[in-house]
């Protein structure tokens, strides 16, 4: 194989990854609200992910702050997701890491920890589905 076209598919790997196993539980248009522990507040959170799109898009409604979430890895129950913020970057942390589980067939559990500190949990967020794809 020459080298620019294994460069080209090593770097459009993540993205065909992300798209292709990401589980149906997490289709949907989520909302809820989170608790952030290390600074004692609570936000609005939506997640949308639907066939065709690439990766789920996330917004803080309130904080005015959006993005996407980039997949990181599968463990045993959850997913491991990093938040890639792209509106209002400076107001809202980016590439925390987020741990997503089914909570049950219409509810998602979310962990966030610091980029720095991923074992560290420092908010949660409880969301329900209010839209299937």
């Amino acid at each position: 194989m020459h080298k620019p076209l294994f460069v080209l598919l090593l770097l459009s790997w993540p993205a065909f990854l992300s798209a292709q196993s990401l589980p149906d539980w997490l289709k949907g248009h989520w909302k809820g609200r989170g608790y952030q522990t290390d600074v004692d507040t609570t936000w609005m959170y939506r997640v949308s992910w639907f066939s065709g799109q690439a990766r789920p898009v996330i917004d803080y409604p309130l904080l005015k702050c959006s993005g996407h979430w980039a997949f990181r890895r599968k463990e045993k129950s959850r997913l491991v997701f990093q938040e890639v913020v792209t509106q209002n970057p400076g107001y809202c942390t980016n590439l925390d890491w987020i741990y997503v589980s089914p909570a049950g067939p219409d509810k998602l559990w979310l962990e966030f920890a610091h980029e720095d500190d991923p074992n560290t949990i420092i908010a949660t967020a409880v969301l329900r589905r209010h839209s299937m794809p």
